[in-house]
């Protein structure tokens, strides 16, 4: 008989827009113990049991969330056409794997979803014109 394997600890980047509420909602709190990361935690407190307040471009927030973390699920999002989408993506992925190595994380589930769905045709001018199509 095999033996039960302890959850997996996950951090949950993203928790709060439309994947990372999929992730929670399809999880298995039996198997994964998930922590949400979220800028405003209030967004999951009344339906997530584990959330951590945090932002991305905030290098120590990432660093305080990772502590005792097996893996990263990063569902990052952004509406392209806010003022910095850009930097909460570029920034906020160069922080996270930065605060990963420092806390010796070394895994990183990264999903992205632009483009695809109801995203279609409202990533950023180059995106729809250039690389959707090849």
């Amino acid at each position: 008989m095999p033996t039960p394997r302890s959850p997996q600890r996950i951090l949950l980047i993203g928790s709060t827009g439309p994947m990372g509420r999929a992730v929670l909602t399809q999880s298995d709190p039996a198997q994964h113990d998930i922590r949400a990361f979220a800028r405003r935690p209030a967004a999951l407190e009344s339906t997530w049991p584990n959330v951590v307040q945090g932002d991305v471009r905030d290098r120590s927030s990432l660093r305080t969330a990772l502590a005792d973390i097996d893996v990263v699920i990063c569902t990052l999002g952004g509406k392209p056409w806010h003022r910095d989408a850009r930097g909460v993506h570029e920034a906020g992925t160069a922080n996270l794997i930065s605060a990963m190595n420092e806390a010796g994380c070394g895994r990183l589930i990264a999903v992205t979803g632009v483009g695809a769905g109801s995203s279609r045709g409202h990533g950023p001018f180059y995106y729809n014109w250039f690389a959707r199509p090849t």
